[in-house]
């Protein structure tokens, strides 16, 4: 049998049976001379239930040249290419606790690994299972070797490290409870590990340290919080236990969208998100928006609630907390209408923040409606708005309004957007399009000039059945080319 996890976008195969062989999918072979090893060390051979594990990676460089290898500041090493499975003896493996999507603001480096050489990786087992019962077990590692500097990047090397045994022990209440006490004091405190150590633990005592830390003040906190109630026992009396200090509490931003990918039904959370978008908080204004967002595929947002949450986040556009106004942009934009496109419009022109502005625009940039067509127009046309590119929008959405304010631009008082309009028209195959790209070329000025050929260098890289141009070109000789084209 063979199960798929997911980790950083990359797909992970691991093979269940014997000691877990571990495979990630096939892509080009190594550099020849690249002989790389790795081993696993535990502290020690015994580990009580619920107690972390620390595991040492080394990473042995047996070729003749150096290495680089990519250390971050991820907890888990999978960021790195590190991957591990658990299992007992029998070959039964120990499901990995799903998690929120990762953040992307790790810290990392690429340390050198001299020829003959190692790099030791330190980290803890317990990311990588569920709490595991009273018993032995075996893990194996694999390390998917990532080159940097000369050698292509879509090259790879996967290695295997041997598999070792550990045995879990029974541990006392007594013993237990201390740790729960002592791990919760340091959570309050900011601790992260002890926030991750609470989930570690595995038992339900864990859940209300780990609420508590889902409402810290450091948003890093409040997410690893999230995760660790993913290690505990009994999900759905965990999902209850968190409905039921939504209630009391209010929502975060990770809270809400631990929600949500929890399954948590809408008709238990959108009326305590349309509650609290005017609360005094702001980190609580800003969940209960965020919020309206996760639940807006439900069939509760889009009947019941529908006019509700476009009233909310409405009035939340003109919130005097950028972290609201953003993430009430994110929830708008869902909805690809003439009021969404109206409002985000407004937001994209006016908003007092130049981060708001430009987040109304990207999210304006990304509807492909007939509906958004005449805010582009007016992005385009009449503030010469060009970044993000509206023009291409156009292109892409197509139809023949859309052409036409294309068309409309080649009349445009802005030499930029002409030029902008006639490359879009041109990938459509239109030949006002072609004809004003020549005359750009011909008569524009020199900025112009350049803009165009290298418009037209990327389009003739992109497709290599076109007859390649000489590295000399000139926007003259690009224009007699032009002007051949059918």
């Amino acid at each position: 049998m063979v199960t798929r996890w997911r980790y950083f976008g990359a797909a992970i195969w691991v093979g269940l049976a014997g000691i877990l062989p571990i495979a990630l999918f096939a892509a080009p072979p190594p550099p020849p001379d690249l002989k790389l090893d790795i081993s696993l060390r535990l502290d020690k051979s015994e580990f009580e239930v619920g107690e972390a594990i620390p595991l040492t990676v080394e990473i042995i460089n047996h070729s003749e040249t150096e290495y680089a290898v990519q250390t971050s500041t991820e907890e888990t090493g999978a960021l790195d290419g590190l991957v591990f499975a658990v299992a007992d003896l029998t070959g039964k493996a120990l499901p990995i606790p799903r998690t929120l999507p990762k953040a992307g603001n790790w810290i990392g480096a690429w340390y050198t690994i001299k020829r003959h050489d190692k790099h030791e990786r330190k980290l803890f087992l317990n990311y990588w299972m569920m709490p595991p019962d009273p018993g032995r077990y075996r893990v194996q590692g694999a390390y998917n070797a990532q080159f940097n500097g000369t050698v292509d990047k879509g090259q790879r090397l996967v290695v295997r490290s041997a598999a070792i045994e550990f045995e879990i022990i029974p541990t006392t209440a007594t013993k237990l409870d201390v740790r729960i006490s002592r791990l919760s004091d340091q959570a309050e405190k900011g601790d992260a590990l002890a926030v991750d150590f609470l989930g570690f633990t595995g038992v339900w005592q864990a859940t209300d340290p780990l609420l508590e830390a889902l409402y810290h003040e450091d948003q890093a906190i409040r997410r690893r919080a999230a995760n660790a109630l993913n290690f505990l026992p009994d999900p759905k009396a965990v999902l209850d236990a968190c409905l039921a200090k939504l209630k009391t509490r209010g929502p975060n931003e990770t809270l809400a969208e631990w929600l949500h990918f929890q399954g948590a039904p809408a008709t238990a959370l959108l009326p305590v998100y349309l509650r609290n978008v005017d609360a005094e908080d702001p980190v609580t204004r800003a969940g209960a928006v965020a919020g309206l967002r996760f639940c807006r595929d439900t069939t509760e947002a889009k009947g019941k609630y529908h006019n509700a949450i476009r009233a909310a986040v409405m009035e939340v556009l003109s919130d005097r907390d950028t972290r609201v106004r953003l993430e009430a942009l994110q929830t708008l934009a869902a909805d690809e209408d003439a009021q969404a496109a109206a409002a985000l419009l407004a937001v994209t022109r006016k908003d007092s923040t130049a981060r708001v502005r430009r987040q109304a625009a990207l999210c304006l940039n990304d509807m492909r409606a007939e509906a958004v067509i005449p805010y582009l127009r007016e992005l385009l046309l009449a503030d010469y708005r060009l970044r993000p590119n509206f023009a291409a929008q156009l292109r892409e959405i197509g139809s023949p309004q859309a052409r036409g304010v294309l068309r409309d631009g080649l009349k445009s008082a802005n030499a930029q957007v002409r030029a902008e309009c006639a490359k879009q028209l041109w990938l459509l195959k239109d030949a006002a399009g072609k004809q004003t790209l020549v005359e750009v070329l011909r008569t524009g000025s020199a900025e112009s000039q350049t803009d165009v050929v290298r418009f037209l260098e990327d389009v003739a890289r992109a497709q290599p059945n076109n007859a390649s141009r000489a590295a000399d070109s000139t926007a003259r000789t690009w224009a007699d080319w032009l002007e051949k084209q059918q």
